[in-house]
This record gives structure tokens, sequence and C-alpha cells, in this order.
């Protein structure tokens, strides 16, 4: 990503999950935050998630944990959950430059083995067939991108759907080889989840799985995050 704090997903001053610069992954809550080394990955698709429970934070990239720390804890937000940036970890900016596919939030804490099992893709977020024995339970909203066409991302999982705005768009790539994926230009692409803004609200234990693949390095960009009409944060997933 090209500077610093890139969002993935999330909701500006809740929660902030992204690159906060080109080789440091960063969650951030008002409740706690960890900083971990990551990248530059270009070009590749990797798996990262987050766990919170009541031991901390957990971050992981490709089923390896990258960092772990005490603290977290729920936190609330009225504002709309947004992938790719438009505000996450500011009020505006932090867009993406990449692709995404399998976006999963689960409302509990997933185990070490859950995670390395998306990761190494024994088990997607997002089923495409027979769920493999002992993997995760189904997240409890999640998308995987298959319409191919229109404005709307479907839900896979819960009932939110996303919409595409700005410089965001279909793509036929994805690291499973079927199914596809949305691209963000890194300027002004977003999906913003309008209806899912409060489905989280003061949740003590919760996990983020996405598939990321990165088109540069850089600085200001955005995953994932919620963010209010009025400009203010809540939380999110970012490079910085």
């Amino acid at each position: 990503q090209p500077g610093n704090r890139v969002g993935l997903i999330g909701q500006n001053d809740a929660v902030e999950y992204g690159m906060i610069n080109p080789t440091t992954m960063q969650y951030w809550t008002p409740a706690g935050n960890i900083n971990v080394d990551f990248g530059p990955t270009i070009e590749e698709w990797t798996h990262v998630a987050v766990v919170v429970n009541s031991d901390g934070i957990v971050v992981f990239s490709n089923g390896e944990v990258l960092g772990e720390t005490g603290g977290g804890g729920p936190v609330s937000s009225g504002d709309t959950f947004n992938m790719g940036g438009d505000g996450i970890y500011d009020a505006t900016g932090n867009f993406f430059l990449g692709s995404m596919d399998d976006v999963a939030v689960y409302n509990i804490a997933l185990s070490p083995d859950d995670i390395a099992a998306l990761a190494s893709g024994d088990a997607v977020p997002i089923a495409r067939g027979a769920a493999g024995a002992g993997g995760p339970p189904p997240p409890d909203n999640g998308w995987i991108f298959s319409e191919q066409e229109g404005e709307t991302a479907a839900p896979t999982f819960g009932n939110e759907a996303g919409t595409l705005s700005g410089g965001v768009e279909w793509s036929t790539e994805d690291p499973f080889g079927s199914g596809g994926s949305v691209s963000f230009n890194g300027t002004d692409g977003t999906v913003v989840m309008e209806d899912l803004a409060t489905a989280y609200n003061d949740l003590a234990n919760f996990s983020l799985s996405i598939w990321i693949k990165a088109n540069d390095t850089g600085i200001d960009k955005g995953f994932w995050e919620a963010v209010d009409s009025g400009g203010g944060d809540l939380w999110g997933l970012r490079y910085d």
C-alpha cells in the first residue's frame, strides 16, 4: 500500500484494522490495540485474521500468530461497516489498493486451530461445499463476492448486503480459483454495509477473517471500517 493508515475493515474510532504503515499491521480500538510486523506482501493472496476475547487480542497471518497483547473488550458504534477504506483510521480516506475475498465476521473468538484451518483452505469461512470436520462454525456475517455484476454484494451468511461505491470492481480472481472477489482502486473504492452498524456493539468476543491481495505498498489505506455520517470513527483494520 502506497502510504500510511491503509484501512481494511472496521468502524472509525471503534475497531480499526489495516496497515498503519507499509510494514506494520494495526488493530486499534478505544479498549486496546496492537501493532505487528507485516509485509510488504504484494500481488499475493494472504489470509489475515484478528481474534478478541477476555485474554486480549491476537493477530494472525496465513494461520501463524503475528502478535498478541492484553486489553481489548467491548466497543459500541451506530456507524456503518466499511471494507476498503473511506474513513477507517480517519473520517475520510484510508483507501486500500488491492483485492479482498471471503470476508467473515464472527461474534465468537475462534481458536488458533480454526484460524489455521481457514488460512490453509481446509475450512473456508464461506461455505462452498461441505464443511470440513473440526473446522470453525459458520460466520455470523460473511461475503464471498460471487455475484460479479451490479452494485450489491449479497451476504453468504447473515442478512446484510454490501454496496459497492466509487472505485471498486468485481474481479474473477480469488484465492480458491472460483467465486471471484472485489478489487479496490486505492483512491475512492469502498464496500459499505449500511445496516451492520450495531451488530457487534458491546461484544466481548469476536473474530475477523479476510483474504487480501495488495497491489502496492504505502500509507493511509484501509481494509474494513465503520464510520458515522458525521465523520466520527469507531473501529477498523488497517495498514498505517
